[in-house]
């Protein structure tokens, strides 16, 4: 009845914005509440499945808080538990835990159907005595929601002085699209063999004595088809010294997602024409092409560490948690100070684009600050972290900053990033072009806006962004917390004139609507087709239609060309004018409403928000085990049975100060809030008295305070005239309160019945007199 009170439709439509090439909505990706945030590691290619780790409880089976992986699925919006574990507890002292058990590092596959981490739990059906950090990689295939967990490495002590408990002796896993080839860092030096996994493996070290371990992270791969480890890197801390005064050290690698090229930081000198080149042991960047020889790698950079402007520096950095290479691992995104393109003498942390595919590395310079020449300035100034990101066809980069970049003198979008806030970038590579995805004020929680971090990761089609970010920015009746929200590109090919109004789905009041509440949009062209979404979970695009309303993507209940009805995101902010968009697979309509945090609105039967109220009425029943619900009249029950009505309408979550006035009575309901199974809808549940008893077509008005009363438009209810209590007792003792089933009783009350009568005859009848009795909705023989 819901649904068909919503596609009503009658409101005239006016004049419109002018469009644009294209439009950005941000799709918040409801998640369980947390307690720390929900921070994104990897994404798939295609953006519909994200890893994340965690001690977050957001299905109800960490309750230890123990650190796990979880994989976030985009379509069914919900969390799928990978790793599931528990510290270890002394026997003797169930208090005492003898072994701290965490996941950590996710990443996942380029096809959302692989995820490798460390753990030093004891996963796959395999033993980890020794608390080490280990590889492990977990099947998920599209639609399954338990993973099938695989142990990569079993590795343990390099000297029999060394401790390895809780140790991250294998770490910074990265994975290839199909998920068969895996890199890692490793300090060990013996891989045993591992049941249905990889052969046993022996590592080398570089330097007099190639069979001593040093305990130096050196790159290692695993490929699934041979079930085969193989080295990358063999480096000696003796190497990179100047009389062991400082550590040599290799991390962050990363695969192409066709598994054939790795990158990764070092600050040791690898001989050989393409390298060779890193006297001064600074950290640079460097590729290799998997299955060349051990230490055969090209240098990709080439930096002077003393150089780079503070905080800038370390100079060059492969961001953790980012995706910095295309498929073919021809283009690498990264972060340096170097001056590679001739633009950045200052020696400021920019973003730089290395095609790889030549002989000779071509750099592009993405970002390009001005440093002041005050050198406090520049400190406050200049930005760093950017963490950027690649999609795997290599056509387009994203990446957070604090900059105010501005985009192509030919493009019309909207660019403005003055107030120095953190916010998310797209940079497309052919058009050399950028355009900023978020528009958010200055950050609260952090002092520096510097620090507000976030890593975003783009799709394959280049128009679907997803990330963490601070919610409370994006959504400001959100938490301050991270949570997870994705940026969605949709193209704009033509602007509709019509302007669309919008107008409380219930009352049909185009005046205001409440955050949170359900709506309908009047309009033309807003859809091509006519179709009601999935009740179970309100699509945020459907059937090539979208409502952004300040920015924020709507959930969709039904569509049509004149009407869309919806559910208002909740987190935005209220105003007196707040722009709204429906995007009709690219025909742009857009209006104005007034937005508040309460408007209430009730459903009415003919669903024009008049006449009789779409409401129910309420009784225990007789066992006092149900609650049934029925339509109207109401009864509104006696001193023996308690009743109630309960009122179906939008817009009054917001606030917990509401009443209710049926006729001359003023109510107080035992219960407002959301409707817990349809999206948008409220509920209100309040206790009827014996006064409005037998009286039809009372009008009733909800009323909900904020700092003023805010009325709903007024509805009718009719009640049934007084059920007189009836008291039933044994009918040999005359006790009440219980009596035996098949047992003989008596019920005795007022108005039973309007004439003594006998029953007659062996067999009891079930009317007698006009009366019937029925027990449990059983009826009694009289």
């Amino acid at each position: 009845m819901l649904v068909a009170c919503l596609m009503i439709s009658g409101l005239p439509a006016m004049r419109a914005q002018q469009t644009a090439s294209d439009e950005v909505t941000i799709v918040p990706l409801p998640v369980p509440a947390n307690v720390i945030g929900t921070y994104v590691r990897g994404v798939s290619n295609d953006g519909r499945r994200m890893v994340v780790e965690s001690i977050n409880d957001y299905n109800g089976k960490n309750v230890d808080s123990n650190t796990e992986i979880w994989v976030y699925d985009v379509d069914s919006r919900s969390f799928i538990q990978i790793t599931d574990t528990a510290d270890l507890k002394d026997p003797a002292d169930a208090a005492k835990t003898v072994l701290a058990v965490n996941s950590y590092m996710p990443v996942i596959s380029g096809d959302g159907t692989r995820i490798v981490f460390t753990s030093n739990a004891a996963l796959g059906g395999t033993t980890n005595a020794d608390g080490n950090y280990e590889i492990y990689t977990a099947s998920l295939p599209r639609g399954a929601t338990t993973a099938t967990i695989s142990r990569i490495t079993d590795t343990g002590q390099d000297s029999t002085d060394e401790t390895v408990k809780e140790i991250l002796s294998n770490y910074a896993p990265t994975i290839s699209d199909d998920g068969r080839t895996i890199a890692f860092l490793s300090s060990r030096k013996l891989f045993k063999a591992v049941t249905d996994g990889p052969a046993a493996f022996s590592a080398l070290k570089e330097g007099a004595n190639n069979t001593e371990p040093d305990g130096n992270a050196e790159v290692f791969l695993y490929r699934e088809a041979t079930r085969q480890f193989s080295q990358v890197t063999a480096t000696r801390d003796i190497d990179a010294t100047a009389n062991f005064a400082v550590r040599g050290f290799n991390s962050s690698p990363y695969l192409s997602g066709n598994g054939q090229v790795l990158v990764f930081l070092s600050g040791f000198n690898f001989a050989g024409a393409a390298a060779g080149r890193n006297n001064d042991f600074n950290g640079e960047i460097f590729a290799y092409r998997v299955g060349d020889a051990v230490n055969t790698v090209r240098q990709i950079t080439e930096t002077n560490a003393k150089a780079a402007v503070p905080p800038n520096g370390p100079e060059n950095i492969l961001a953790p948690g980012t995706h910095p290479l295309n498929f073919d691992g021809t283009k690498l995104v990264l972060e340096s100070s170097g001056d590679f393109a001739s633009k950045n003498t200052d020696k400021t942390r920019e973003v730089y684009l290395a095609d790889l595919s030549g002989s000779t590395i071509n750099w592009r310079q993405i970002t390009d600050q001005k440093l002041t020449g005050d050198v406090t300035v520049d400190f406050l100034k200049s930005d760093f972290g950017f963490f950027p990101s690649i999609n795997s066809p290599g056509t387009q980069i994203v990446f957070g900053t604090t900059l105010n970049l501005t985009p192509a003198s030919t493009s019309s979008v909207k660019v403005d990033n003055g107030d120095g806030s953190r916010e998310v970038f797209k940079y497309d590579i052919a058009a050399a072009n950028f355009r900023q995805l978020t528009f958010t004020p200055v950050s609260t929680s952090v002092i520096d806006q510097r620090d507000a971090r976030t890593a975003p990761f783009i799709n394959d089609g280049g128009n679907l962004v997803s990330f963490s970010f601070e919610s409370s920015s994006l959504l400001p009746a959100g938490p301050v917390l991270a949570e997870v929200f994705q940026a969605k590109l949709r193209t704009v090919i033509s602007s509709n004139a019509d302007e669309v109004k919008m107008a409380n789905a219930a009352s049909f009041d185009n005046t205001q609507v409440a955050r949170g509440s359900l709506v309908t949009l009047f309009g033309t062209q807003l859809a091509n087709t006519t179709a009601t979404a999935p009740s179970t979970m309100l699509p945020f695009e459907f059937n090539g239609v979208s409502v952004t309303v300040a920015g924020i993507a709507a959930g969709l209940i039904y569509i049509s060309p004149t009407q869309i009805n919806m559910v208002l995101p909740s987190g935005i902010a209220a105003g007196d004018a707040v722009e709204f968009t429906v995007n009709n697979n690219g025909v742009r309509s857009s209006g104005k409403v007034k937005m508040v945090d309460v408007a209430p609105g009730v459903f009415t039967v003919t669903g024009d928000g008049k006449g009789a109220a779409a409401a129910q009425c309420g009784q225990f029943s007789p066992d006092g085990l149900t609650f049934p619900l029925t339509a109207p009249p109401c009864t509104v029950g006696n001193e023996s049975q308690y009743a109630i009505l309960v009122i179906y309408l939008t817009g009054v979550r917001n606030t917990q100060a509401v009443q209710v006035k049926i006729g001359d009575t003023t109510l107080i309901p035992s219960f407002s809030g959301p409707q817990p199974t349809f999206p948008g809808l409220d509920q209100i549940n309040v206790g009827l008295t014996r006064e409005l008893a037998n009286k039809p077509n009372l009008e009733i008005t909800v009323t909900a305070t904020t700092t003023t009363n805010v009325d709903s438009n007024k509805s009718t209810i009719s009640f049934l005239p007084i059920e007189e209590p009836v008291t039933t007792v044994n009918g040999a003792s005359f006790e009440s309160g219980i009596v035996a089933a098949g047992s003989i009783a008596v019920a005795q009350g007022t108005k039973l019945a309007d004439a003594a009568v006998t029953a007659s005859g062996t067999e009891l009848p079930t009317s007698l007199g006009g009366v019937t009795v029925t027990v449990s909705a059983i009826p009694a023989k009289l």
